[in-house]
């Protein structure tokens, strides 16, 4: 897991791909979770290439109508899995008040 911290310690970034390589991750979802001071959030991160990658795997496996579809819950499309880019998505969606729309509220 690789975890990160905002500048002002308002939000952190909890990514889950200890099983990856870093450099192969644009091919893969990955889980991730955004936790501020009264709440933890889950999303599953995609770039348009894993989409595409993914697509193609259900075509050739029949999965989601033969890859004609593809749906995730809690999913953010993302331009590229760079560490900057995830703790730049997590403070954009709490600045603007989609995190709660755009992910889901773990609860204990």
């Amino acid at each position: 897991m690789i975890q990160l911290v905002s500048e002002d310690a308002t939000f952190t970034v909890e990514i889950l791909a200890p099983h990856l390589e870093w450099h192969a991750l644009h091919l893969s979802p990955v889980d991730f979770y955004v936790s501020t001071d009264t709440a933890k959030y889950c999303g599953t991160a995609f770039t348009l290439e894993s989409i595409s990658a993914l697509m193609d795997r259900y075509a050739a496996s029949g999965e989601c109508g033969h890859g004609l579809y593809f749906w995730a819950s809690n999913l953010i499309v993302l331009k590229d899995f760079e560490l900057e880019t995830f703790q730049t998505t997590g403070r954009e969606l709490i600045s603007t008040g989609e995190l709660s729309q755009a992910l889901s509220q773990l609860t204990e």
